[in-house]
């Protein structure tokens, strides 16, 4: 199996810390893909299989993982098959500081070749059970029992440090199998006018849609958090749409309204 990983960043020394912790960190080999969101990102040690592009204005978090699954497909090893490709979004503030991370995430998916989806944080349920019975609001989407092995991992839920089945995965880390990307083209589902949030809640919904699995890999990591949607790079391309709130908003009202079929969903 072959384990990329997937950046976008706004923020040089931002990217070059979550860089070095993963690569530090990891057993293996792992190519990394960058996508510079409103910065010129530079490839700090290129001869280590780091591939970045970069546009001049912040498009959005879902349009930059877009552009960075057709990274992934254009520099893909030919003689492994999609199925065992995986690749790896994660945000430029997390540092992984497990060792061997990377043969962790490898094995879940071998152990589970239903598996499309893992996190290193995770809920076991979706939704209130009454979602779609009332009128609409917008906690009735909320993720529940959520768990990680994470920095102040009591301060968003319950620690773990075992493998378990989950539906969700936090944005923070969503490593998905390549070829359930290809199905779903990418992110090109997604309206890319809703710049951020809510796009893990419809990941999750496009795993089960398509009849995948998620799983929770509560390996060790640090989550800063809040290192890029507080700052103006995200603040200022949100007033586009009507602000940060607005964007927020009508982007859990998008996934209220197109996964009718999915909400709720809990572990079996």
């Amino acid at each position: 199996m072959h384990l990329s990983l997937a950046i976008v960043s706004c923020n040089q020394e931002l990217f070059d810390c979550a860089v070095d912790h993963a690569r530090r960190h990891a057993k293996g080999k792992v190519r990394i893909y960058g996508f510079g969101n409103g910065i010129e990102l530079r490839a700090h040690k290129p001869e280590e299989e780091i591939i970045v592009r970069s546009v001049p204005e912040n498009i959005g978090v879902p349009a930059a993982m877009h552009e960075l699954w057709t990274m992934a497909c254009a520099y893909a090893p030919a003689s492994i098959p999609p199925e065992q490709q995986i690749v790896g979004y994660i945000h430029d503030d997390v540092d992984i500081t497990e060792d061997g991370w990377d043969e962790r995430v490898l094995r879940c998916f071998y152990d589970h070749p239903a598996c499309g989806l893992v996190g290193f944080g995770g809920a076991t349920a979706l939704g209130d059970p009454g979602i779609y019975k009332k009128p609409y609001e917008i906690h009735q989407l909320g993720r529940r029992n959520f768990y990680s092995n994470m920095v102040g991992a009591e301060l968003h839920g319950e620690r773990r440090t075992k493998e378990m089945p989950i539906v969700f995965t936090d944005g923070y880390s969503m490593i998905v199998r390549r070829s359930l990307l290809d199905q779903i083209q990418g992110w090109s589902w997604w309206p890319f006018e809703l710049i951020h949030h809510a796009y893990d809640y419809g990941m999750a919904c496009q795993v089960r849609r398509h009849g995948y699995e998620a799983w929770l890999v509560p390996c060790s990591v640090n989550h800063k958090g809040g290192m890029t949607a507080t700052r103006a790079v995200h603040q200022d391309a949100a007033k586009k749409f009507g602000g940060d709130n607005a964007v927020h908003a009508a982007a859990h009202k998008w996934v209220y309204e197109n996964f009718r079929d999915i909400y709720p969903m809990k572990v079996p």
